[in-house]
């Protein structure tokens, strides 16, 4: 009997084995802290992982069957002189793992590749883009990426278009981005971001671009630089059902504050034909020291919502029309809803101007002042 029961147990193992199919790169001659070029033998342990991967498509074009392979990384530094591809089911997570770039170019890519691509618990360092995430826009798509961190790095994640990577949902988690442009550029159809702190390097420009129906849970933001145009989210919403929501965010206020989102969304006039989308930006139990003002609107949304948020005085108005904004088609007003609650409205607007702000925002949305 004990036979028989070592002999099931043994089983079990060779099977979550199997099922697993973790690669470790130390076999390939990539080891860390050894000073040397570590690219070689990354790539092939993602070549050897992908042997291990058994998929079928049964839709030509649409999703696949698979298993999935995991390159694993040791604690350790290691160094790529170029950027390292990644196949179609093949996974990299390291437990204290840093990868530095040794020259201009980017770290991890999944070119169309990305369908069911997961990444965690890596640090990237002196990369123009540490991960390059493209889906192919398969059906089912998804996109996740924890425990990560990017210094000195342009992008830390870039799911490259809408038309490469829209059928996908994407999941950002505990990641940190400093001294680095952008945390994310997101180009999917859902997307969360999770309790990841971004702090702005002061580029001209957002630290977030979002094309997606986004919701940003938690978090921490810290101003940093002096550029003139600095901002935290640039929001598009190239098709339907497209808004970004912000809950239980922290805003920080140093370097004056800067503003949280310019939208670039327009307003959906016939719902029908969108499928019942809408633009809008919800800002819910978010600390928000924002400067000048909080919202920059180069479209207007169909939705604004701001609710049981607190934080510093907008110096100017908590909503504003850009300078290069152009004029609200007169019909698409019915459209428009503009929502702050009470306690929301005394600290945004200096002294509970919340009323008369929004008139003359709504009075101007025809004719750009």
């Amino acid at each position: 009997m004990i036979r028989y029961i070592a002999a099931a147990i043994t089983l079990s193992l060779v099977l979550a084995g199997a099922l697993r199919a973790d690669v470790d790169v130390a076999q390939f001659g990539a080891l860390a802290n050894d000073e040397r070029d570590d690219t070689p033998g990354l790539q092939a342990a993602v070549k050897a992982a992908a042997a291990q991967v058994k998929m079928y498509q049964p839709t030509p074009g649409s999703i696949y069957r698979s298993t999935k392979s995991t390159v694993k990384l040791l604690p350790g530094i290691y160094r790529i002189s170029k950027q390292i591809d990644f196949p179609k089911s093949v996974d990299i997570s390291g437990d204290g793992a840093i990868v530095v770039g040794m020259g201009n170019h980017k770290g991890f890519v999944w070119n169309n590749t990305g369908w069911k691509a997961t990444v965690r618990g890596i640090t990237f360092d002196n990369l123009t883009t540490a991960l390059e995430i493209s889906t192919g826009n398969l059906d089912t798509s998804r996109i996740t990426v924890e425990d990560c961190n990017a210094y000195r790095c342009g992008t830390l994640l870039d799911t490259v278009s809408y038309e490469r990577s829209r059928s996908t949902a994407l999941t950002l988690a505990r990641c940190t981005a400093h001294t680095t442009d952008y945390l994310a550029k997101i180009y999917t159809d859902v997307s969360t971001i999770d309790d990841c702190w971004v702090t702005h390097s002061g580029h001209n420009g957002a630290a977030i671009v979002v094309d997606s129906k986004c919701t940003i849970r938690g978090g921490a933001f810290v101003s940093g630089g002096n550029a003139p145009d600095r901002r935290w989210i640039d929001y598009y919403a190239s098709d339907e059902i497209r808004t970004i929501t912000i809950d239980g965010a922290r805003v920080s206020p140093e370097g004056g504050g800067i503003p949280l989102v310019h939208c670039f969304a327009k307003p959906r006039k016939d719902f029908a034909a969108a499928n019942g989308g809408m633009s809008g930006i919800y800002i819910r139990q978010s600390t928000v020291f924002s400067g000048g003002s909080m919202i920059v609107l180069h479209e207007v949304p169909n939705q604004i919502s701001i609710e049981n948020s607190s934080g510093g005085v907008c110096y100017d108005r908590a909503i504003i029309m850009a300078k290069d904004a152009k004029p609200l088609d007169p019909s698409l007003r019915p459209m428009i809803k503009f929502q702050i609650d009470a306690p929301s409205r005394l600290v945004f607007t200096g002294g509970g101007q919340f009323p008369a702000v929004v008139q003359d925002l709504l009075d101007c949305l025809t004719e750009v002042k």
